[in-house]
């Protein structure tokens, strides 16, 4: 990832000046010193210098204006300023919203786009959504997806289940002796079998044991569920995508593994963000960077579901959390085993999600739906 992003980036002021600003800021933390007058002189600099920037319109269209805005969320959260943050991520999504909305974050250069994507996932509270209409637009049609990934599921299985009738093979089939015949199954067994290394990272109980990466594990388990729904009639293009993500997993794994820790997870190789830097980066290499349609990867569906998801309730989180997780790792002879979303269930959640964004708006907003 270092590799794609770095000489990208390597060539934007504001970028260099607020990495200086966090690695002096860093160093004086480890020193135990408090931040010096030159410190301080330098972030009121790059300040001075996105403030003349971000003040021309005819800037508000360019990628770097929004890049801009971007690695001020960044810097400032890292800081540990998590209202400015906010506010320079607000920005952003506004000059997103002027170039027609998230999709413009996939007709930027690859490096950018996906630090976009990255600061919009991990810092709760953006003003994603615009007015009450776009939230209930979102919410029905994040609603019509998951019951077609629903539907997926259930159908691989019930037809896996018939063309099983049909074989002359008896003996039985599980996560470790799939047959020939079977690999080319969107799924389950090959890459979220048991002893997967990609198990961990989409298992409901992650966002338990680690509940300050759900709104990565929310991204990353839409972004996998969406892209192999989008390569359904494509098995080998789904196979070279979600080998290479295998592979570089297997590659952040640790060399000797704790076989007394029955508990494990992913904590030891790559975060939860960073397998979403690694999703993105494989789509991207097979083409599907970009806001078509058709693209695989949709980081704008990705960031409104890990939204919608924030505003639900605890428990509807939980009840769609499990459902999808049961769609990728429930094995292929066990359609009874799918955890299945209910219309009642998706009515509940799309009142928790209307009172949750009240919740966090003016009440004066609320006069307008």
């Amino acid at each position: 990832m270092r590799a794609t992003t770095l000489p990208c980036l390597s060539g934007n002021v504001v970028f260099l000046n607020w990495i200086l600003l966090l690695t002096e800021t860093v160093i004086r933390n480890l020193q135990k010193t408090d931040l010096d007058a030159s410190v301080l002189a330098r972030r009121a600099s790059t300040l001075g210098y996105m403030k003349m920037v971000i003040s021309k319109p005819e800037t508000w269209g360019l990628d770097s204006t929004i890049f801009t805005s971007v690695v001020a969320t960044i810097a400032e959260r890292r800081l540990g300023d998590f209202a400015v943050a906010r506010m320079h991520l607000s920005a952003a999504i506004s000059l997103l919203h002027l170039r027609g909305g998230l999709k413009a974050i996939q007709d930027m250069e690859f490096p950018a786009g996906m630090i976009v994507l990255y600061a919009i996932v991990s810092l709760e509270g953006a003003q994603v959504f615009r007015n009450p209409s776009s939230l209930r637009t979102a919410s029905r049609i994040l609603r019509r997806r998951l019951r077609i990934f629903q539907n997926w599921s259930r159908k691989i299985r019930t037809e896996h289940a018939l063309t099983r009738q049909e074989s002359t093979a008896s003996e039985p089939m599980g996560p470790e002796n799939l047959t020939k015949q079977d690999s080319c199954l969107p799924g389950s067994l090959r890459y979220f079998g048991s002893s997967s290394v990609l198990r961990p990272y989409v298992e409901s109980s992650f966002a338990d044991r680690h509940p300050s990466q759900l709104r990565s594990y929310l991204a990353v388990a839409y972004a996998i569920t969406s892209m192999l729904w989008a390569f359904r009639d494509s098995e080998e293009e789904a196979a070279e995508l979600m080998d290479k993500v295998v592979h570089q997993v297997e590659l952040s794994q640790p060399s000797v593994k704790d076989s007394s820790n029955s508990t494990a997870t992913p904590n030891a190789g790559l975060t939860m963000i960073a397998l979403l830097f690694v999703l993105a980066n494989e789509a991207s290499n097979l083409g599907h960077w970009n806001s078509s349609d058709d693209a695989a990867f949709r980081s704008w569906d990705i960031i409104e579901f890990v939204e919608l998801m924030t505003l639900a309730s605890h428990h509807s989180t939980k009840r769609i959390t499990a459902a999808m997780a049961s769609w990728l790792t429930t094995d292929i002879n066990n359609q009874n085993g799918l955890v299945l979303v209910e219309d009642s269930d998706f009515d509940v959640m799309e009142d928790e999600i209307k009172i949750g964004y009240f919740a966090n708006n003016d009440e004066s907003l609320s006069k307008t739906i």
